[in-house]
């Protein structure tokens, strides 16, 4: 599922960024669109789409555990390099957070699964990744099935923070209030918040848009993560 267009994205804003953005171009829309969506998968270290059937190649790690570069929605084969031998599916586990990929025991396994563990040169008890360069083959679905709600909010929300930014009269008060060392401040319904965060590439998104992003952020130990 691809990312909303820039309509369906500015029809959700409301109030004076709705009145900044309806005097846009198209062309202005669009590539504020794309610049949200450029900033939250850099501060998330994830893209949002599903690359179907992609071959990814990963080094070794010496254990029984292979921490994965991106989310993996399904597997379809893994492979060893350089020999080439395919690992049987059913010998591995895919965590929760669909971030890392472990063999399961062999003291309650088939003879065939013991059997392919000794011709791996391991014991019965467990095989391990080889702690090689490139070695780890994996094809599969990576990335999300559908953009999750929390992450269309999320891009809205930075489409209405840069609308509300090219607001003259609140671009001279931001400056005013920076140039006062001021970082926040809240009077009556207004309130402002004058810190960005970076977090992937050093990206800034607003406070907001990182509060609404908490357990998507990437973490190539942990996966997504508060």
């Amino acid at each position: 599922m691809p990312y909303p267009t820039a309509d369906e994205l500015i029809a959700g804003i409301t109030g004076r960024a709705a009145e900044i953005l309806a005097g846009y171009t198209a062309e202005q829309k669009d590539a504020l669109r794309d610049s949200a969506i450029d900033a939250i998968e850099r501060y998330t270290r994830q893209s949002f789409l599903l690359d179907v059937a992609v071959e990814r190649i990963l080094d070794g790690t010496g254990t029984q555990e292979l921490w994965l570069p991106a989310r993996l929605e399904e597997l379809t084969a893994i492979a060893i390099a350089p020999t080439g031998i395919a690992i049987d599916l059913p010998t591995v586990t895919l965590n929760e957070n669909r971030s890392r990929l472990s063999f399961r025991g062999y003291s309650s396994a088939g003879w065939a699964m013991k059997a392919q563990a000794q011709a791996w040169g391991v014991p019965a008890e467990g095989r391990t990744w080889p702690a090689t360069n490139d070695s780890v083959h994996i094809i599969g679905d990576w990335g999300w099935p559908e953009i999750p709600t929390a992450v269309i909010t999320a891009l809205r929300m930075d489409i209405e923070d840069a609308a509300l930014a090219d607001d003259d009269s609140l671009t001279a008060m931001v400056q005013a209030l920076q140039a006062q060392g001021v970082k926040s401040m809240r009077q009556r319904n207004l309130a402002l918040e004058l810190r960005g965060g970076a977090v992937g590439d050093e990206t800034v998104v607003s406070p907001r848009v990182q509060r609404q992003l908490a357990g998507y952020v990437w973490d190539h130990i942990e996966g997504a993560v508060a």
